[in-house]
């Protein structure tokens, strides 16, 4: 049985292994990465493969639909059974359904990139579980190390998956005539499958000889809690539903609105380049797409890391990069740039600077909201966690629904904008030069539909993050009594119980 470690628990109940975290750590990379690899190439290999435009979103999003629908069952499936288990099982089915996407060009219909995401997204649900197990297995005190790790080594991921196109883009292209070529299984649009097939195997065997399960029982917590003379010895557990909207539902409904706005733009982006910008001419050219929102995303790592480690709150930090990600997406649309040149031969670099400028600040603005709000919500589950004992045993429906919250944001924004968000023919001429096949994309006559859109979304989300943070500075959303009172939330630890 999978679940079955023949390696020893932990001599401390509830303490995570260290090699263990780091295998937590990889695992968590493996999945963004799967995610992010095919970012570079996924929206060409749609149109290549014949897919609709208003249906892109959708093939998109499906890999997040099914974590979203399977990301609270893994919770309560690890809350039941035990971490190890839930992460061999998930891992296969990710291997299993990256290698469908890999042979999506070889089977040259595009709703085998439909298939291929709905599997994958499945085990890629196993996120939430890893997050679980940080938060019940490290001690307060570690938290924001720990936890800001695991979100700075997802963020590396999440933005080094586009650039390890770079080094696959110099492939020879496919044909969509050499049905017995080997570069219909191995070619610059696909070769993203196969990458997330390398690495989810290697994390599938790391987690399989070396990880090591909690012990976690009644008699342990991965809290210290020290002198509970102010915690009643009998309580009642509360109903996590009851909890989790009571105690974390604006949390909730920020990650939902972000994540949200975010991936709006960002499964847009080759829409947005190609039609507003002319950047990329051909598959040579797809790492202009991407170049912008690396380099700034390795900045905002190590800026984040470094604010984090002078003491500076957590929620400020979050906040600081959903106004950032918002700049970013007004920069992107048309009303703030020159217009698009008659012919794309005539784009120059210059032209390109507002869309570099864009792509670096939602980069940029990311590693510092995803890191900091994933901290910020780990240490509320463990302060309310002090003053609940009994739910502890509900963390990982508690965080299941956290990574849900997000799925569903980047489920839905891609779905939306991919009917508003799209490459159009000016001419309405369909043999003008407005299409694509593998060896040149032909832009002279292409557009973009969708800056009102976009900048509706944009708009959006800063009046609903202004709103979020107006009703937090009067004290109607997050005061909740005792577990409130902690240094995370900028006064004294509650009496009785230790820092």
């Amino acid at each position: 049985m999978y679940g079955s470690s023949n390696a020893p628990l932990p001599s401390t109940p509830g303490e995570a292994d260290p090699l263990s975290i780091k295998i937590i750590y990889f695992v968590a990379a493996a999945m963004v990465l799967d995610f992010t690899v095919s970012l570079m190439s996924i929206q060409a290999l749609w149109y290549l493969l014949g897919g609709s435009q208003a249906w892109y979103g959708f093939a998109f999003g499906c890999y997040d639909l099914t974590q979203l629908i399977f990301a609270p069952m893994l919770g309560v499936w690890a809350d039941a059974r035990n971490v190890k288990e839930v992460l061999l099982v998930t891992l296969a089915i990710n291997v299993a359904g990256n290698a469908l996407y890999g042979m999506s060009f070889y089977l040259d219909h595009a709703i085998y990139i439909v298939i291929a995401r709905l599997i994958s997204g499945a085990g890629s649900a196993n996120i939430s579980v890893a997050f679980t197990y940080l938060t019940r297995g490290t001690a307060l005190s570690d938290r924001s190390e720990i936890v800001g790790s695991f979100r700075a080594i997802q963020g590396i991921a999440r933005f080094l998956g586009p650039q390890l196109g770079f080094l696959l883009i110099y492939l020879p292209q496919p044909t969509t005539n050499g049905a017995d070529s080997w570069l219909t299984y191995l070619n610059f649009y696909t070769s993203g499958g196969w990458v997330a097939v390398v690495v989810s195997s290697i994390a599938f065997f790391a987690v399989l000889l070396r990880f090591q399960d909690i012990n976690v029982g009644p008699e342990s917590s991965p809290i210290p809690l020290g002198s509970v003379n102010s915690i009643k010895e009998s309580q009642e557990s509360p109903s996590p539903w009851a909890v989790a909207f009571k105690h974390f539902g604006w949390l909730y409904a920020l990650q939902f609105v972000v994540t949200f706005g975010m991936w709006c733009l960002m499964s847009n982006l080759f829409a947005i380049a190609e039609g507003q910008y002319c950047l990329a001419m051909s598959q040579d050219d797809m790492w202009r797409l991407w170049i912008a929102v690396g380099i700034a995303a390795f900045v905002g790592i190590f800026s984040f890391k470094k604010l984090i480690a002078k003491g500076i709150d957590e929620f400020q930090l979050a906040s600081a990069g959903v106004v950032i990600i918002v700049l970013g997406g007004f920069a992107m649309t048309s009303y703030f740039k020159p217009g698009k040149p008659e012919h794309c031969a005539d784009a120059t670099t210059s032209s390109f600077l507002r869309y570099f400028i864009a792509t670096g600040l939602i980069g940029f603005g990311n590693q510092f909201y995803y890191p900091c709000i994933s901290i910020f919500f780990s240490k509320k589950i463990s302060l309310f966690g002090r003053q609940n004992p009994n739910f502890m045993k509900h963390i990982g429906f508690i965080t299941g629904l956290f990574t849900m919250i997000g799925s569903a944001g980047r489920f839905a924004g891609p779905f939306m904008s991919s009917h508003f968000m799209q490459i159009t023919n000016l001419t309405q001429d369909p043999d003008s030069n407005c299409h694509l096949d593998t060896e040149r994309y032909y832009l002279d006559s292409c557009g973009f539909k969708g800056d009102e859109f976009l900048a509706t979304v944009s708009t959006l989300l800063a009046v609903l993050f202004v709103g979020i943070i107006a009703m937090r500075s009067f004290g109607w959303i997050d005061s909740q009594g005792p577990e409130a009172a902690s240094p995370l939330l900028g006064s004294k630890p509650t009496d009785g119980i230790d820092a």
